[in-house]
């Protein structure tokens, strides 16, 4: 393909992609002079001793003025000079398998299974091949197969058949994009090697399309390039439409929100978030609030961005629209429907008072914690709500303080849970936002329900979500452990001593928090847990590794209410 000819737009604009170009020179440079120096070599040093192996990865990774898969590698490396022959043979294969689990949160496959082979852990290479299949990463397919074959594990050989599938339906529909900061194209050498090397012909380039339409994948962008390569007059005249339809369509957004309450009759009174621009893989909606005064309501106006682009199951198909109607009830926001427009889509649902739970999960100068009873009568609520959406086949994915609305409210003589700390029993519990929720379940080979999902917080990453990009409904109980411990203990159960405030962004947690709940046990030193052995066995529980262990929903709303209640006799712990 001709990349003068073909390019989807000269004039597109793709902020993400220049941050990650900035983001690569400033990584040209991630450490001085590229060595470590003595007081860094010493607390290495002291990490060592302590056989603290992650501390490790993690220090020098933090040592990087920009923390992403790029720095990554290098720290890596600058660790690994100075380290690395010190390690005894079983120390470097637990070093491996916590490189190979870092390269799994940036979904880089291919590092990630080097690493597992070179730690001959077939466990991890067979979830890493699993993750690879399902993400459509053919060379990192190849690679574990290769090793398949020559070391005649069968598990982790994939057949002809099943990888030309593989390449069809996942590979080709999400083939990486190379922008020049003014127009799309694939690189070309790779895209032709990979099509020849599946036998795709132009025919079946052209089906590609139609199937990527079946799914509900709407990338105009893709579609628009396959169609070329296609050479199908009809495809390319089509994909031309639909990419010129939404070419400038979020430009203007104010004035055509204006336009859609003018259409359902509401009035707009402010914008709550800013979104971003981009026409065609937009990353943040943008949110306003409106009212209706024919029925007093106050809505809140969400765009829906997964409208424009992939609804493939790895993305994260946003649900929330279907979502919403089916879980109406106590501790979830009323929802008031679609409001549309021309390429636009929001769903407006109702503006719920009280703050964010943020607030109540440090220790500092930031907010202070709730009582213990309070912290237990807060997530019972949210698992009731959680309990709620189980009951419909619908896994949540998404639990961290920011999307839990609290409204404490006050105790009275007659709203209180006993007379020493008169607990409200009335504060207002409501969680919103389902954007990652889903109930699109698939089974693994025990016959356990569950979703495909990525890491959305790396603070409240699942070990199962690290591993193999799922989300079980017991997922959503590890999600509510963390935040549980978070506002009785003020801070995380597995990174204690790391400072969110030191990382500002997603890319730069995933290190320091994604694989502290993978490869750390949670800490219960803290007075809370000392001091009450019932509410450290509980959250221990729900914090356990292996999701069949932990209780589910119902279960952790029970023994909460029962905690609350100072009710101990009643739980069987």
């Amino acid at each position: 393909m001709n990349p003068d000819k073909k390019k989807p737009d000269e004039n597109l604009e793709n902020n993400e992609k220049l941050k990650n170009s900035k983001n690569m020179e400033d990584n040209k440079n991630l450490k001085d002079n590229g060595n470590l120096n003595d007081n860094e070599k010493e607390t290495i040093d002291e990490l060592l001793d302590s056989r603290k192996y992650l501390e490790i990865v993690q220090y020098v990774h933090s040592l990087f003025p920009v923390r992403n898969k790029d720095s990554l590698i290098e720290s890596i490396e600058l660790g690994k000079q100075y380290y690395w022959e010190k390690l005894s043979l079983k120390e470097k294969a637990i070093a491996n398998d916590i490189f190979g689990t870092a390269f799994l949160l940036y979904y880089d496959f291919e590092n990630a299974a080097n690493y597992f082979i070179d730690s001959n852990n077939n466990v991890l290479l067979k979830n890493t091949l699993e993750l690879a299949k399902l993400y459509g990463k053919a060379d990192a397919i190849k690679n574990i197969s290769s090793y398949g074959i020559m070391n005649n594990l069968e598990e982790l050989v994939v057949s002809s058949h099943e990888y030309f599938g593989i390449v069809a339906k996942k590979t080709i529909p999400h083939f990486p994009l190379l922008f020049d900061g003014k127009a799309y194209s694939f690189d070309e050498s790779k895209f032709n090697h990979l099509t020849k090397e599946a036998g795709l012909n132009k025919k079946e380039i052209g089906e590609i399309i139609k199937y990527m339409d079946r799914e509900g994948n709407k990338d105009s962008v893709r579609k628009l390039l396959l169609s070329y390569y296609s050479e199908n007059p009809s495809l390319i005249l089509n994909s031309k439409l639909w990419f010129e339809y939404k070419k400038g369509h979020r430009k203007d957004m104010d004035k055509d929100v204006e336009k859609i309450c003018e259409k359902y009759s509401i009035k707009l009174v402010e914008k709550i978030q800013e979104g971003d621009s981009d026409d065609y893989y937009p990353k943040s909606a943008n949110i306003y609030f409106a009212t209706k005064d024919a029925d007093a309501q106050d809505i809140v106006l969400k765009e829906n961005i997964r409208y424009q682009i992939d609804f493939s199951t790895v993305s994260g198909y946003n649900m929330e629209k279907e979502i919403y109607p089916k879980i109406q009830g106590e501790g979830v926001p009323k929802y008031y429907g679609e409001y549309a427009l021309d390429a636009l889509e929001f769903i407006g649902i109702e503006k719920v008072s009280g703050e964010n739970l943020s607030k109540y999960t440090e220790k500092n100068e930031k907010g202070n914690l709730l009582s213990l009873e309070d912290a237990c009568d807060c997530i019972m609520k949210v698992a009731s709500v959680i309990d709620r959406l189980h009951s419909k086949g619908i896994v949540y994915a998404d639990i961290k303080d920011k999307n839990i609305i609290y409204d404490k409210g006050k105790a009275d003589e007659t709203n209180k849970v006993n007379e020493e700390n008169k607990i409200g029993k009335e504060s207002n519990v409501t969680l919103i936002d389902y954007g990652m929720a889903s109930n699109r379940l698939y089974k693994d080979n025990a016959g356990e329900e569950f979703i495909h999902s990525i890491v959305s917080n790396a603070e409240y990453a699942c070990p199962e979500t690290i591993l193999q990009s799922r989300m079980y409904k017991k997922s959503d109980v590890f999600q509510m452990g963390i935040l549980l411990y978070k506002m009785v203990a003020g801070k995380h159960p597995f990174a204690d001593g790391v400072a969110t405030e030191d990382y500002m962004h997603k890319e730069s947690e995933l290190v320091a928090f994604s694989l502290s709940n993978l490869w750390n046990e949670p800490c219960f030193k803290d007075e809370v847990f000392t001091g009450n052995p019932y509410i450290k066995e509980v959250v221990s529980r729900m914090l356990n590794k292996d999701y069949t262990k932990r209780p589910d929903a119902a279960e952790v709303k029970i023994m909460l209410t029962n905690i609350r209640d100072k009710n101990y006799a009643a739980l069987d712990l």
